[in-house]
């Protein structure tokens, strides 16, 4: 990603683990003290987590991120990345007893912030509120109403296509937002719009699959190995393995399966009620590099895929004139 550079950096090799070079900003700060600041101040506000990404990757600020850019140049930006935005969304939610609240959005700006820089789009700064209604027992857990957070993301959706993007891609890292989405996209046609929303989740690269599951046999579901090599990568000093005291705490309960797959609204609660789900002691720094790098790059083939797309859009034109005048298209296209 273009970026502007406004600190003075500095690696040593003081410290070997991927993703802990320290950085001297200009205040002089280190790398891990300007890092852990952000996330216990401003971080989990969506603008905060962004720098971190940049910082993460050996960069300290990105002119790609919506925060760092002018309305001067803001048309400007959206002709050069083909009018392509992306949302990162996450959620605020107990990660075991070892990860940060803000995981899931931490990782999805982290992933969106490198994939921009490999196909430049834009950054919107991730949203924090999820649907985490099963996790509200938690301390931490901010889980809004339904019907307030899903006018929050159409809200947020028209602000960013007011500001000329066309093409909107949300980065989903969180797997309770995965329903919420569907019906998102199917209420987006209740109206007709200037921009078109495509949806995807955070997953390595077909080539990388092999290799990523010899790395990591056992990701996890809910902050196992996999997301906690992530946060290892990423902010390492925000990880606390010791509080993993007890092996099985991960392990399913099955309360529920006398059910024999009926599904009712505990159904997570049943076998995860602390959020665990896995065991994380296998993670490490190096594979959260390789995990948040293979997803970046399959996030930047999807990048480019999106800005070829031209389809879609005239689809939405004839779909949305269809509904208008009550009937089915003249002339089916392909």
């Amino acid at each position: 990603m273009p970026e502007q550079q406004r600190e003075s950096v500095a690696q040593t090799d003081s410290c070997h683990s991927p993703g802990c070079e320290v950085v001297q900003p200009a205040n002089g700060c280190t790398r891990r003290a300007f890092v852990g600041a952000a996330v216990s101040g401003v971080a989990l506000t969506g603008v905060g987590a962004s720098e971190t990404a940049a910082v993460a990757s050996g960069r300290a600020g990105a002119k790609m991120l919506w925060p760092h850019l002018t309305a001067e140049r803001l048309p400007q930006v959206i002709e050069e990345v083909g009018g392509v935005c992306l949302l990162p969304w996450g959620c605020l939610e107990r990660h075991g007893p070892h990860l940060p609240l803000g995981t899931d959005t931490i990782v999805a700006e982290a992933v969106a912030s490198k994939a921009a820089e490999i196909e430049p789009a834009v950054v919107f700064p991730g949203l924090i509120f999820g649907q985490i209604a099963g996790a509200r027992h938690c301390p931490g857990t901010v889980s809004l109403d339904h019907e307030l957070l899903f006018r929050l993301l159409v809200a947020t959706l028209d602000e960013i296509g007011r500001s000329g993007f066309t093409k909107i891609v949300i980065v989903n890292g969180h797997g309770g937002n995965n329903g919420l989405l569907d019906d998102l996209l199917f209420s987006l046609l209740q109206r007709r719009r200037s921009y078109v929303v495509y949806a995807t989740h955070l997953s390595v690269a077909e080539e990388d699959r092999q290799r990523w599951q010899q790395m990591c046999p056992n990701p996890g579901e809910h902050a196992g190995a996999e997301e906690t090599s992530c946060i290892m990568y990423l902010l390492p000093e925000m990880v606390h393995m010791e509080e993993c005291k007890d092996a099985s705490d991960g392990e399913p309960r099955g309360m529920l399966k006398q059910l024999h797959g009926a599904k009712n609204s505990f159904w997570w609660y049943a076998d995860y009620p602390t959020q665990l789900a896995g065991d994380p002691r296998s993670a490490t720094a190096e594979k959260g590099r390789f995990y948040l790098d293979s997803c970046a790059s399959a996030l930047a083939a999807q990048i480019a895929q999106v800005k070829a797309d031209d389809v879609s859009a005239r689809l939405a034109g004839e779909f949305y004139s269809a509904a208008d005048r009550g009937g089915l298209p003249r002339k089916h296209s392909r």
